[in-house]
């Protein structure tokens, strides 16, 4: 949602439990995506990177007791966005890589050292805010998260895009004549 996660954006909701409360009241489930593709341009191989911050409807839920809580909504939008933090500096490593023709595994390199620090912060996240319910640690955590987000230049729209070295069986544009 343009002004941030709404109820509505969490499609399955947990029924109530009789006597046996839920850990938590909610789980969002994002992570940064990657498209990649290579076009063949004026007899060069192109690559075209785009990322974006994926929020997985159907893999995020809220519990039915907790569906009008104002403040676990608002903790669960710290993990969306901690997750676009994330997606930005995975893009932002990604434009600093002159690319190979084994750009899969370059990219897949960077990818999966960036999910496991992601993993990481948003485990800190879940252990010092106690899953939002400690208000002050969660304040924190909030203004941080803007700031943070305030100095990571945004991706939308944006692209790398890069000429591949030629591959070792293509043709060269001097292998190429008119007969």
């Amino acid at each position: 949602s343009p002004g941030g996660l709404t109820f509505d954006n969490f499609r399955v909701i947990q029924p109530a439990r009789k006597k046996q409360p839920l850990s938590v009241g909610a789980v969002t489930s994002s992570q940064p995506g990657v498209e990649v593709s290579v076009s063949n341009i004026d007899l060069q191989r192109v690559l075209k990177i785009s990322m974006s911050n994926r929020f997985s409807y159907n893999k995020s839920w809220v519990s039915a007791e907790a569906i009008r809580d104002s403040g676990l909504l608002q903790h669960e939008q710290g993990h969306f966005d901690i997750n676009e933090i994330y997606t930005r500096k995975t893009f932002q490593q990604l434009r600093q890589i002159k690319f190979s023709n084994n750009f899969q595994a370059e990219i897949a390199r960077v990818m999966t050292i960036m999910n496991q620090e992601l993993s990481k912060v948003q485990q800190i996240y879940e252990r010092q805010t106690l899953h939002g319910l400690l208000h002050a640690n969660q304040a924190k955590w909030n203004e941080n998260i803007q700031a943070n987000l305030a100095a990571l230049p945004p991706y939308e729209g944006k692209f790398i895009v890069q000429t591949l070295p030629p591959e070792d069986d293509a043709p060269k544009a001097s292998d190429l004549r008119y007969q």
